[in-house]
């Protein structure tokens, strides 16, 4: 099955630890729309992913190890994500504002996440796709007023810009129709790309079943999995090995 999935490629750096000679450090692609990609493609879909790299060294390295390579490259810097001990502390998204030379509707179904610039995401709206997934993060505030027959994912604090579909509650699990889906109730360690892979799982079993609340259960289940994986890339791997 075909999906034409939209939102960012980063450069992520995670760093662990305190103390800088008993540090851990993890480098690997990551951003919202690659990791609902990336997944996706190892769950056997057949993926366009519309993204942007940069022409630079971090941009060629990732390049060279995703299976997208449909991406366009542009005379910028590759867009970086920086966490320590699983706390954002610097993101360099400004490529992401770019617009794309070509928009090519390979699929019926999309995946959207607001990584994208909002003159970006109008252009998409008009390629009319009849099955629309929009997580409304990372930037909320920019979802309003498109997409409006799409089911729509958030986090509670997301969700306050706008009517979510189905909404994330992090250790408290998922909320749909005033009906909350608990979670084992376990905190996780590393919480970074949980809502990714709670996005990509739910669509996943979505578009096999079309029942909600059974996607929603069984997606629950595949995130319990990975509590303790750091990176969202990692958690990847580990589930689809």
């Amino acid at each position: 099955m075909k999906i034409d999935v939209y939102g960012a490629i980063f450069f992520d750096l995670y760093i662990f630890g305190d103390k800088p000679h008993e540090s851990k450090i993890y480098e690997m692609p990551g951003g919202s729309g690659f990791n609902i990609a990336y997944l996706l493609y190892k769950l056997g879909y057949d993926v366009h992913f519309n993204s942007f790299l940069g022409d630079d060294f971090k941009g060629e390295y990732i390049y060279n190890i995703i299976p997208f390579k449909n991406i366009e490259r542009k005379k910028e810097k590759t867009a970086t994500f920086i966490s320590k001990n699983d706390i954002p502390i610097a993101v360099e998204r400004k490529i992401n504002d770019s617009a794309f030379d070509k928009l090519e509707k390979k699929s019926n179904i999309a995946v959207i996440t607001t990584e994208l610039s909002k003159k970006e995401l109008i252009k998409i709206e008009k390629l009319n796709y009849e099955t629309i997934f929009f997580d409304i993060g990372p930037r909320p505030f920019i979802s309003n007023d498109i997409f409006s027959n799409a089911i729509v994912f958030g986090t509670e604090k997301e969700c306050e810009y706008r009517e979510c579909d189905i909404i994330k509650m992090g250790i408290k699990g998922i909320k749909y129709k005033d009906k909350i889906f608990e979670s084992n109730g376990s905190k996780a360690k590393y919480k970074t790309g949980l809502g990714d892979i709670f996005d990509a799982f739910f669509i996943h079993y979505y578009l096999k079943t079309n029942n909600i609340e059974s996607s929603i259960i069984k997606a629950i289940s595949k995130v319990e999995k990975v509590l303790y994986v750091p990176g969202p890339y990692n958690k990847i791997i580990n589930l689809i090995r």
